[in-house]
C-alpha cells in the first residue's frame, strides 16, 4: 500500500500533468483560431505547457490553506491570493524565458497595466 507521502506526490503529479495538457489544448485552439493556422504554443515540443500545471498546483495549495481558516469570505480570499501568486508566477516565468532562453512567450506590451510586456 502506498504511503500518504506517495499519494500526495501522485496527486500533484496528476494535477500538473492534467492541467499542463488541458492548458496546451486550450492554447492550441485559441491561437489557431486567432492566427488562422495550427500553432503549437510555448517553447517545448509535445502537448504540455508547464506553467498551467504549476499554476494549478499553486491554486490547489491556496484552496487547501484557505479552507482551513475560520473566515467568512473564503472564496474572495482564494481569488485574491491566487490572482497575486499566479501573476507572480507568470512574471517569473516570463522573465526567465526572456533572460535565459531569449524567447518572449507572451507579449502584453500593448495592453493596459502591463509590466515590462
Amino acid at each position: 500500500m502506498l504511503g500518504s507521502d506517495n499519494m500526495l506526490f501522485y496527486k500533484y503529479l496528476f494535477i500538473f500533468a492534467l492541467f499542463s495538457i488541458i492548458g496546451w489544448i486550450l492554447e492550441v485552439i485559441f491561437r489557431s483560431i486567432v492566427n488562422k493556422k495550427i500553432v503549437n504554443p510555448g517553447f517545448m515540443s509535445g502537448c504540455v505547457v508547464p506553467i498551467y500545471g504549476i499554476g494549478a498546483i499553486i491554486a490547489n495549495l491556496v484552496c487547501m490553506f484557505v479552507s482551513k481558516l475560520n473566515f467568512d469570505y473564503k472564496t474572495i480570499l482564494i481569488f485574491i491570493i491566487s490572482l497575486i501568486l499566479l501573476t507572480i508566477l507568470e512574471l517569473i516565468c516570463g522573465y526567465i524565458s526572456l533572460k535565459y532562453f531569449h524567447i518572449r512567450l507572451w507579449d502584453y506590451r500593448d495592453r493596459w497595466l502591463n509590466y515590462k510586456g
